[in-house]
């Protein structure tokens, strides 16, 4: 079964959000979460670094990840986790254009708004309602 890792980095009460390339087979034009597949021999976390980093240029400071928060699973062909990153700055993603056209910091409202699918939706809404332990 094929894991994947999605990043739902937060900083103040905006979520990052990643629109998918025009061009894209699966799901062109949609708004997702950063991340992706996992190498068979990778962690949760590793792939979710390589992931962040090969998306969106950026690379996890310590005490950033705080924990996975949504999970599910298509069947028996993908299980996807979506862990919560709390990030002390505002930060400009470096796109990579092969795979994502543009980004947002997005509030409930723009959440609500663009073109994702359900679960996703979801999984946002969710991350944006969560408090940071102290």
């Amino acid at each position: 079964m094929k894991r994947s890792y999605s990043a739902a980095l937060r900083f103040e009460d905006k979520l990052l959000i990643v629109q998918r390339a025009a061009d894209e087979d699966f799901l062109p034009n949609y708004w997702e979460l950063p991340g992706g597949g996992a190498e068979p021999e990778e962690t949760g976390i590793e792939a979710l670094q390589r992931e962040i980093d090969e998306e969106i240029g950026y690379t996890f400071k310590a005490g950033e990840v705080a924990h996975p928060y949504y999970y599910f699973t298509y069947g028996e062909r993908k299980e996807e986790t979506h862990f919560m990153v709390w990030v002390a700055e505002h930060i400009t993603p470096k796109l990579n254009p092969a795979e994502h056209q543009e980004f947002m910091w997005a509030s409930r409202e723009d959440v609500l708004r663009v073109h994702m699918s359900d679960i996703l939706r979801e999984s946002c809404l969710m991350a944006l309602k969560m408090k940071r332990a102290s």
